[in-house]
């Protein structure tokens, strides 16, 4: 699946949550050296189908979980619709920590929903199972790879990043990803544009 909708933690939540892996560098923009940096894409830990539902979950969002238990229904089915999304972010506690978004390959022409904007570009493989962000790995949560430890090698694409701390066109998040498949001889990465909801 190259375009569909995820819940992923809140910026600010996320900053605040974020434990870092031992030996992990954390230059560039990591909140904690930069807490005016909030970090918008893909690259935010997104809603566990396992987390606390709430207390006053609504009765079909309950019979969706039920479902998705159940193998009836697929996760895949769920992110492909924002009522389906919608549906299954009521079922969870703690809701105001999660943000919906919707993200396409720059290959997909897929319609964007009404009253979602761009956020810019991220860098990611397919987004149709766990999300991983290249850009959130180097500069922000370094999970895989993670970043050199003087913060100069990818100085040149950090200052690139726009308020959302993604990149602003397609072109430049595809060198970005060019450089970072080569330095870390990954394959099968996309630019992906993220979308959030209008406030």
């Amino acid at each position: 699946m190259s375009a569909r909708f995820a819940l992923v933690k809140r910026a600010d939540v996320m900053a605040r949550d974020f434990l870092p892996p031992e030996k992990r560098p954390a230059a560039y923009g990591y909140p904690a050296k930069r807490a005016r940096l909030h970090y918008r894409g893909l690259g935010r830990d997104e809603r566990d189908l396992y987390d606390a539902l709430s207390p006053d979950a609504p009765p079909e969002a309950c019979r969706l979980i039920d479902s998705i238990e159940d193998g009836e229904t697929d996760l895949s089915e769920v992110f492909s619709e924002i009522a389906s999304a919608n549906l299954y972010a009521s079922a969870f506690d703690d809701a105001e920590d999660y943000e919906l978004l919707f993200l396409a390959t720059c290959d997909d022409d897929t319609e964007i929903p009404a009253g979602f904007r761009l956020l810019g570009y991220d860098v990611s493989y397919l987004p149709e199972d766990e999300l991983f962000s290249a850009v959130s790995d180097l500069f922000f949560y370094p999970l895989w790879h993670g970043a050199d430890p003087t913060g100069k090698a990818y100085a040149a694409e950090f200052a690139l990043l726009n308020a959302s701390c993604l990149f602003p066109d397609e072109k430049s998040a595809a060198a970005f990803r060019d450089k970072y498949a080569s330095d870390f001889h990954e394959d099968g990465l996309f630019v992906t544009a993220v979308f959030a909801a209008e406030d």
